[in-house]
Formats: C-alpha cells, structure tokens, sequence
C-alpha cells in the first residue's frame, strides 16, 4: 500500500488527534475498513495481531513481534493472526538510540507505572531510560524595573516550589527594546520556538527564539518586532497585564486594561499562528470577578502536561488556580478554587510587581516532531476506540512508523530509524493491571507485538493481551530479545 495513502487513512480516522505525528496532510477519500465480531469496524479500530518469527538467542520460543506506530493492547477484539511483512519479520533493529529520555510530564495517574516500567527496562536490558532534561519550569519576574530568573524542577509533574533556587541576578531593563517602565512580558513554545512578548509604555514587542534539543538558543534569537500599538487592542487604559499560551491548536490570549479583561482564541496550523484567521476579542471581564483587592499587576499562564496553570497579581499578592486540559481545550468549568501563592515566588528586589511570565519546555507535538530519544507518556480519554494504550514510534521528521499491521515506508532497520515516541493511554475504558499496562506499551515502541490471543501460548510475556496473564514486570523472554536487538 501507497505509504502516503496510509498516512492519509489516519488523518481521516476519527482519533485524528493520533494524527498530531504527522506533519502533512493528504486527502483520501474511503477508509478501509474490516468485520470484527459482526461489527464493521474503521481500520484503525481492529485489535489485529501479526505473527513474525525470528531468530534469538534462546530458540526454545516464537517470539511474535512487529513495530507500530499504532500498537496497541484491544479490548475485546480476536481476529485471525497474520504473517507481518518480511521487512520486519527478523525483528530489526528499530530504534536509532539505545538511551531514552521518559518523559511523564504528561501522564498523570500513569506517571508512577511509567517510572516503574522504565526502571524495569532500564535494569534488566541493555536499554538506558533516564528522566528528560525538559521538565523544568523557567519562572521570570519583573519588580522594580528588574528582571530575575530561575529554573524549578517538576517531577512527576509536580513543580517543585520548596526546593527551587534562587533568583538569578538582576537584568537590566536596557536590554529590552522599547522605553519606560515594563508593563507585562509573555513566553510560550510553539514548535521548536520560544515566543516572547512584552509590553512597554503602551507599545508591544515580540521576537521567537530557536529552540535545539530542548535548549533555548538566545544567542540566535530574532531581532524584536517594531512597536505595536495599543490602539489595536480593546478596550481603553494603560496595558495592564498580557497572558498568552498555546494549547492543542489554539493560541490563546488575554489582556488587561483599566482593570478589564479580553480575550481571543487564535488557530495554530502546522505549527505556524493563523494571525488573519484570529477570533474577534470577548469581554470585558469585570475585575469584580477574580480573587484580592486592588489594581491588575500581572498575569501568568502556563502549562505542564495536561494541566493549565493560572496566576495573578493584585497589591502584590499572587493568585493561583487550575484547570485540566480535555482534547485540547481548558476546561474552566472544572477549575480549582484560587488560593494565595505570593511565598512560593520567594520575590527577588524590591518594588510592585510588574510582570511575570513562566513557561514549560515540554516538547511540542504542534510541528509532528519530539526531541531526540524522547518517549512521551500522555494520558487522555481517547472515547470508544477500543483500545486501552496506543504506542506510536515516529522517525525524525514525525512521520509514523507503522500504522496498525502496515508499516509506512518511512522508517526502516538502517538509515531512518525510530527517534521517538509517544504513548497514549485512554481513561474511556478504565486501565488493566497498570504495571502491565505500562510495560507493555513500552514493549511496543521497542518492537515488542502479541503473541496469539487465543491461548496464551509459552513463554510467559508482559505482550500477552489483557484476556491472557496480566504480568507486571518483564519476563526472561523480552529481555533476551532486546538484548539481542539492541
């Protein structure tokens, strides 16, 4: 099959959010589609497995394996095994790395059964798995005309407050592009950019910064824009406060003036912001409405996995609540109540508070590609898919390597191999014994498929399917391949 028609079919399918791997769109005009239990099923949906024998060390087994972008553990679902194709039956070596960095950030109540599993991986094989340097938050502040500067941990997606450092030493305001006192700055990752945006008597800059294998490049950064004018934004007033940041594919913004709020909702596409397709401004929002007394200072919003995190400043007192991210949008109408945070931000100088804008460098999936070596756990409800995890490896360029039984064409055993992956685990259904769950999605992404379903055949393996041994830690059998594979 045509390796850009298959593509095509995943974006068509209705879990297109699978479909933030990609890179390009294609159309296509019919999926195909097959009968599983009477039940006529889009292709995407089957819980097929693919048989492949191979040699290893310890002959004494057929390991059944396969490589997918869309391996997954189905609820329910027996169809006929069948022959994987021959490019993947000797069980090659996929992955270009033998290091991995896990990334959890985005796992939630999966993230200790992630820790575990690639504790197991990384103990028992020749695998390294190790935490991502990416899960920091970068806090910055203005008081007093000077700018400060931390990183904060986050582990397990929790940030680390009572252990951060201190504040850097002060930056001066000369190293901003406009005049007068600052009013708001704004940062947030689009791709493989850092945007930043501030404010300064009343005229807005902005400028995006390179970023390599989750390091931010300010020495290539951009020139700043030409000033903005606030007579383009609504309402009347000084700039108050500014809060911009991107989730799924959206970018929102907010602004306030004269103590009120507005906001708009801005499309992002192939990871570039759609400025002429922006949505018109909402509001205002009465002041009335949010928690403490006395003028607007600030605001901050940022996100770590699928939590959006919310802050404000009024009389130098910070706010703070949050909201979860449901496919891809805030849902504010399960936000946590506001309470006081002002002793978290241990405030460095002296004066009002001015600006504030912290940001997470998570990688992006908006522009197909994850950093090198990354593996991201992401947990979702996924709705009636029939699938409990859904394990995606992907080249260098975000093409998927294998969409269910078919490979794509655009990852093979030598020259473009796998470089990351994500792992999706769906809340609809309600999760199997954890450990296994986690283990073996992790087995898929090294190369790892089911055995039958039928009847659960020997050796042991954290691969059976849920009707079979739930087992929760790896088995002799998958070591010995990976070992040999890698």
């Amino acid at each position: 099959m045509n390796p850009r028609i298959i593509k095509s079919m995943l974006l068509m399918h209705p879990i297109g959010l699978l479909a933030q791997g990609l890179r390009r769109l294609s159309a296509l005009a019919h999926i195909p589609s097959v009968f599983t239990h009477n039940k006529r099923l889009p292709l995407f949906q089957r819980g097929d497995t693919i048989m492949a024998i191979f040699l290893r060390k310890t002959v004494t087994t057929l390991l059944v394996i396969g490589t997918a972008a869309l391996l997954t553990i189905g609820i329910g679902h027996r169809v006929q095994a069948q022959m994987a194709p021959a490019a993947w039956i000797w069980g090659g070596h996929l992955w270009n790395y033998s290091t991995f960095k896990l990334d959890n950030s985005t796992a939630r109540s999966m993230t200790e059964y992630m820790i575990w599993a690639g504790n197991d991986y990384s103990s028992n094989t020749d695998l390294n798995i190790r935490n991502p340097s990416y899960s920091h938050l970068y806090a910055n502040l203005w008081r007093g005309d000077e700018g400060r500067a931390r990183t904060v941990s986050i582990v397990n997606g929790a940030i680390q407050w009572n252990s951060a450092p201190a504040w850097s030493n002060p930056i001066g305001i000369n190293t901003l592009p406009g005049s007068g006192s600052i009013q708001t700055q704004v940062n947030y990752r689009l791709g493989n950019d850092l945007y930043q945006s501030i404010w300064q008597s009343n005229y807005g800059y902005f400028r995006t910064v390179p970023i390599v294998n989750n390091v931010v490049q300010w020495n290539s950064a951009s020139a700043w824009s030409n000033p903005i004018a606030i007579s383009g934004m609504p309402g009347s007033g000084n700039m108050q406060a500014h809060g911009d940041y991107a989730v799924g594919n959206t970018l929102m913004q907010a602004i306030w003036r004269g103590n009120q709020g507005w906001s708009r909702s801005v499309p992002i596409v192939n990871g570039a912001v759609q400025w002429s397709q922006a949505g018109a401004w909402s509001g205002p929002i009465n002041i009335n409405t949010l928690p403490g007394g006395g003028d607007i200072q600030a605001t901050d919003n940022y996100v770590v996995g699928n939590t959006y995190w919310q802050s404000l400043w009024r009389s130098n007192v910070q706010w703070t609540r949050y909201a979860p991210i449901i496919n891809g949008s805030v849902e504010f109408g399960q936000a946590s109540d506001w309470w006081i945070t002002t002793s978290q931000e241990n405030l460095p100088g002296s004066g009002s508070v001015q600006a504030q804008g912290h940001y997470v460098l998570v990688p992006g999936t908006v522009a197909g590609t994850l950093p090198p070596e990354a593996i991201r756990a992401e947990e979702r409800n996924l709705g009636a898919t029939g699938y409990h995890g859904l394990a995606m490896p992907m080249d260098a360029e975000g093409w998927l390597c294998y969409i269910v039984t078919f490979p794509t064409g655009f990852c093979n055993m030598t020259n473009d191999r796998a470089t990351s992956a994500r792992i999706l685990f769906s809340t609809y259904y309600g999760y199997p014994n954890q450990h296994y769950l986690a283990r073996h999605e992790m087995g898929h992404v090294f190369g790892l498929y089911h055995p039958s379903e039928i009847d659960c055949p020997l050796p042991l393996t954290v691969m059976y399917v849920p009707s079979c041994p739930q087992l929760p830690t790896l088995q002799q059998d998958e070591i010995n391949w990976i070992n040999w594979t890698y």
